[in-house]
């Protein structure tokens, strides 16, 4: 009975951290009230399909970000470093 509850709770647990809600203001990525690192990824709505795939380091964007079309294809590779814009941005047709 104990291990079935802490099954439970380890599951709950697992779940709310998955379901983080990483909220962007004035360009800069927040997990609560704390800058956010780490690595966001948007969905469209009410599917499970990838939207854009975005790494943070204290907030702002870092390294490599992928945007993608409804249809799951690359729409585009944006690189940042410390928040602006660095090197290569190559965009996709959907075709």
């Amino acid at each position: 009975m104990n291990r079935s509850i802490l099954l439970v709770a380890f599951s709950l647990f697992i779940l709310s951290l998955s379901a983080q809600k990483i909220e962007v203001k004035d360009d800069k990525a927040y997990d609560g009230n704390k800058l956010f690192t780490g690595t966001n990824i948007v969905y469209f709505e009410n599917t499970e399909l990838k939207k854009a795939e975005t790494v943070f380091k204290k907030g702002l964007k870092e390294g490599k970000e992928l945007v993608f079309f409804k249809s799951g294809k690359l729409k585009a590779e944006r690189y940042w470093k410390s928040g602006e814009k660095n090197g290569k941005w190559i965009n996709y047709n959907e075709e």
